[in-house]
């Protein structure tokens, strides 16, 4: 088959690969009210009709509660059932209220919230310098700090509320899987206060840093201002904004790395990889139940992710936005807009706290609009009949042949990767009852995949994941062999057959199909056709064909040296045929294909 045909280019997936992130998310407001703008209107009232003022982090607890540091009311505010109330804080900046209840209590620009196994509530109180735990009986106390000594470092290895526990600028919290409280302590001081990641164990009895400049395990972080660790308690993502990157941690190995982030502020288009990327003040980080890392970049108003792809030189996969708009021409307007709509198409104003809840949602404090926005995913879903052979369309396919999956909320753009090709593309993944299907093409709403040769016939199931969230399982009949036909027909110099360009009786056309069943050489899933010594691979079933009503003699039926599930049958026109067009049927082991159209002359 010549490589100039325009199939071979399609069979062997010579087409331009595009990176698409496959999950797509819906944004809308949950908390704060952006036409009132910054400020605070009272509580138990509908949290969207409520002002915030300044919301930099955010929590959820395990009942969905969505805990919010509202940092320039002096608040911490809970958003439960749609109302909101105040937890923490009175509204006045200050240090009191110890041993009482925490509604009577002052604060002073708190920037950080998270929330234990337990349900008590942990407050980075950052111009007190201290960490204020709210019990769920509602008393607040000092966890960790002294704010008697001011900003500084000062306490390890002693518990965390010791006289001489002291913190510079405590801002983000996250807890690990154990139930260790890790708190980014951030300071312009490069001296004897430094930057550090500092952790207090599970039982609350130990002050110590886990990593940074004084007293830690290394150097290298300039103002942390957010963390998250993932689910495994692997690593813990850092927003290091100073150092303009996000950096990971490895526990076990106790290395800090940097996971995206050049040095230098900017805006990276999606598609950009690890180091070579730009953030603007990253001031957000997360991690979701598969171990993808979502950032707000907050200068560029947008927020991103990327992929960890498990290759140790190339430990994370591509950059793509998620949420927030990038105009005509890479500009970023900052703004308000898009509820209801697709969270690429809205905008946001200066994000920063981020928080993943058990479902998937992705909560942002959304800081400069002075709301919290929700981006809920859009799972993929296979629609009826939506399975079949992808050149006939009938739904039925066969093992080892082209298929086609349709659907919605597969992917925000195309992905047509190369041979050989990947069980996933752009965050998007086929199962065919358990085997995972090589991928040649994925779009929103369609996604093309091989059926893996040792397919049991019968029914299978079919699921179709983006980034770690499944569709509904849908099921297709496996027969043995379901040829559909490629509704081109080449001539035999490789040219297209045509009114204009008809094949001559007695000559030879070119069928191409998917769907032949067994073979006579052994395949590998997603590899091009493996031929055997004699050079040729055959389908072992028997293979015909007919023009109108007219038998036509089948001298090769097989698979396409070079390609993937595409299957070559030489036809030759019977001499008996008079000018005119003819529909073209090959049939497989008794298995008619759809029709195709031929000129003769």
């Amino acid at each position: 088959m010549s490589q100039g045909s325009l199939l071979f280019r399609l069979a062997c997936g010579i087409l331009p690969a595009i990176a698409a992130w496959g999950q797509q998310y819906t944004i809308s407001t949950v908390a704060g009210n952006q036409p009132l703008g910054a400020g605070y209107g009272g509580d138990n009232d509908s949290a969207t009709a409520d002002q915030l003022d300044g919301p930099v982090a955010i929590a959820v607890d395990s009942k969905g509660n969505l805990y919010i540091a509202d940092s320039l009311n002096h608040r911490v505010r809970k958003v439960s059932g749609g109302i909101i109330t105040t937890i923490a804080g009175t509204g006045v900046a200050g240090y009191t209220g110890d041993g009482a209840a925490a509604t009577a209590a002052d604060l002073n620009t708190p920037s950080g919230v998270a929330v234990d196994s337990a349900g008590n509530v942990y407050i980075s109180d950052t111009k007190n310098f201290v960490i204020r735990k709210v019990a769920t009986s509602g008393i607040i106390t000092t966890y960790a700090g002294n704010e008697g000594l001011g900003p500084g470092y000062g306490g390890d290895n002693n518990p965390p509320n010791s006289a001489g526990a002291q913190f510079d600028t405590p801002l983000g919290l996250a807890f690990d899987p154990s139930g260790n409280l890790y708190i980014a302590d951030a300071s312009t001081n490069t001296g004897t206060s430094g930057n550090l990641i500092r952790k207090i164990s599970a039982d609350g009895s130990l002050l110590t840093t886990a990593v940074g400049e004084t007293g830690g395990t290394l150097q290298g972080l300039n103002y942390p201002v957010s963390l998250a660790i993932d689910p495994t308690g692997t690593y813990m993502y850092i927003a290091d904004i100073g150092n303009k990157r996000i950096a990971r941690y490895q526990f076990q190995t106790q290395t800090l790395t940097t996971f995206v982030g050049n040095g230098s502020s900017g805006y990276s288009p999606d598609g950009t990889v690890g180091v070579g990327t730009m953030l603007n003040d990253a001031a957000g980080v997360a991690v979701d139940a598969f171990g993808n890392v979502e950032i707000s970049d907050t200068v560029n108003d947008l927020i991103r992710v990327v992929t960890p792809n498990g290759v140790i030189t190339t430990p994370h996969g591509a950059m793509s936005t998620i949420a927030g708009h990038v105009q005509a021409g890479g500009r970023l307007i900052p703004g308000y807009s898009g509820d209801g709509g697709p969270a690429t198409s809205g905008q946001l104003y200066s994000p920063k706290g981020l928080f993943i809840d058990h479902s998937g949602n992705i909560y942002v404090a959304d800081t400069g609009n002075n709301v919290v926005r929700i981006l809920q995913p859009s799972y993929p879903t296979i629609q009826s009949g939506g399975i079949g052979n992808a050149f006939s369309y009938k739904t039925q396919v066969s093992p080892g042949a082209w298929a086609v999956v349709y659907g919605t909320g597969f992917s925000s753009g195309i992905s047509t990767p190369n041979a050989p090709y990947p069980n996933t593309a752009g965050g998007v993944s086929v199962m065919v009852n358990s085997a995972a299907a090589p991928l040649y093409y994925v779009s929103p709403t369609q996604v093309d995949f091989q059926v893996p040769w040792e397919t049991g016939l019968g029914t299978a199931s079919i699921a179709v994941t983006v980034n770690g969230y499944a569709s509904n399982t849908a099921s297709v009949t496996v027969v043995s062999a379901g040829p559909g036909l490629y509704p081109t027909i080449e001539n035999v110099d490789y040219s297209f057959n045509s009114a204009s360009n008809p094949v001559v009786a007695g000559g030879t056309i070119l069928a191409y199909l998917t769907g032949s069943g067994p073979v006579s050489v052994a395949q590998t899933d997603g590899k091009p056709a493996q031929a055997a010594s004699a050079g040729l691979v055959n389908v072992t079933s028997t293979c015909t064909a007919t023009l109108g009503s007219a038998t036509a003699q089948v001298p090769f039926c097989g698979l396409v040296s070079g390609t993937v599930g595409l299957v070559q049958a030489n036809i030759t026109v019977p001499t008996g045929l008079g000018t005119g067009t003819y529909p073209l049927t090959v049939t497989i082991n008794g298995q008619a294909s759809n029709t195709a159209t031929v000129n003769v002359k």
